[in-house]
């Protein structure tokens, strides 16, 4: 299957609602927006609409963000869109809204502005039939004409960046607990629904211990480090989740949101984008998933504990601002939790991630068979940026004790 762009079928009548009542779609333009490797699990169109005005003649372009469906139906199924796909649609339609409605009614000033804006979304054509088919598309404003746009998954990204970043997060982590906290009906019927685990084959993850152990042999690491790191990628997925259970995206390294600079090149707005995989389970995975895979290496090194203070802050006061108890959430919960949370699924989780994040020969995942696709990690080769992170990051969680002793 051609991972070309195709025309969206019936666009305009997911887009009515965002329209003035005469206006008309006169032609669409659909170009592929990303490129190989920057999005796995679907694939990115821009679209260019042109809208006509049938009262007044007068016609403007509407430039949206069409995410569909990988061609392959071999990624499909690696991705579980019958899974995946429904969530982030429900993500946009379900979750934002009552995490939305809620923060406002508690706070005038609250807002959700860190994802962006939605015009809709659908799994297939037919009403009746809940199963994902080439139709389903989900409709997203363009962030990338707003000034928005990636940082550098190689480079990883500086103090300023980082902070702002962790603000974006606190608002989804500190909204889904508060509304879990303060709204419990509500938060099951309109949110847990989308979350769900995510499952890694256990032949990948052989895999990806046998190539583990060989980089830090070659980098000459300790044995006995060596062997610890080992037992904790195989203990993973033990996370103890109370009181930090919430909206995990799950997914947050530096292709996943987006980031506005202005002309002194200094970072002013940040979107968090796709939650395909976003998990009922502790928020704190969010964060050192972030730090480890996306801040810059000499930055993590001198400012871990700078950043984990400033989400710890901004959290707290976003909870006392829309008015939920933060007693506990006391700074000796977080440490105690930020280690469990990096001891029993995050260590792991970016010992994974290293090789599509830091690689610098993307993968088309498309063209691969079920053969490449399972001995993926041997056959993709490893860069000398995995390799520091990789060192890097095991010594920091070996330096915290957050590696089984």
């Amino acid at each position: 299957m051609s991972d070309e762009p195709g025309n969206i079928k019936n666009l305009d009548e997911l887009l009515r609602p965002h329209l003035k009542s005469a206006e008309s779609i006169e032609d669409v333009r659909t170009t592929r927006l990303t490129a190989v490797g920057d999005n796995y699990g679907s694939l990115m169109l821009r679209l260019e609409i042109k809208l006509r005005n049938d009262g007044t003649k007068d016609s403007r372009t509407l430039e949206v963000v069409a995410k569909t469906l990988p061609r392959s139906e071999f990624v499909r199924q690696i991705f579980n869109v019958q899974v995946t796909f429904k969530n982030e649609i429900a993500f946009y339609t379900s979750v934002i809204p009552a995490l939305d409605r809620f923060a406002k009614e508690r706070d005038a000033s609250a807002t959700t502005d860190f994802v962006p804006k939605s015009y809709g979304g659908r799994i297939n054509l037919n009403p009746d039939n809940d199963v994902v088919d080439d139709d389903a598309v989900l409709i997203l404003e363009n962030l990338k004409i707003l000034g928005y746009k990636n940082g550098s998954r190689q480079e990883g990204l500086d103090l300023q960046t980082s902070k702002l970043v962790l603000d974006a997060f606190v608002k989804l982590h500190a909204y889904s607990i508060a509304l879990r906290l303060e709204e419990p009906a509500v938060f099951e019927s309109e949110v847990k629904p989308y979350l769900h685990d995510f499952i890694v084959d256990d032949k990948f993850i052989k895999d990806m211990v046998d190539k583990t152990t060989n980089i830090l042999k070659s980098e000459g690491v300790a044995p006995d480090l060596i062997g610890r790191s080992i037992q904790t990628i195989k203990n993973k997925n033990k996370d103890e989740v109370e009181p930090w259970i919430g909206v995990a995206h799950n997914d947050s390294w530096v292709n996943n949101f987006m980031i506005k600079w202005d002309e002194d090149n200094k970072p002013v707005g940040v979107k968090l984008v796709d939650f395909q995989v976003c998990e009922y389970k502790s928020v704190l995975r969010d964060i050192l998933f972030f730090l480890f895979t996306s801040v810059r290496n000499d930055i993590l090194a001198d400012n871990l504990d700078k950043l984990l203070d400033h989400y710890y802050e901004n959290f707290v006061a976003t909870l006392k601002n829309i008015g939920v108890d933060a007693s506990r959430y006391s700074r000796e919960s977080y440490d105690q939790h930020l280690k469990i949370a990096a001891r029993d699924y995050v260590y792991f989780h970016v010992v994974m991630m290293l090789d599509p994040i830091l690689t610098d020969k993307p993968v088309d995942l498309s063209s691969l068979s079920f053969e490449e696709m399972e001995n993926m990690s041997q056959i993709q080769e490893t860069c000398r940026p995995h390799k520091d992170k990789l060192v890097l990051v095991t010594n920091m969680f070996n330096e915290r004790g957050w590696l089984i002793s």
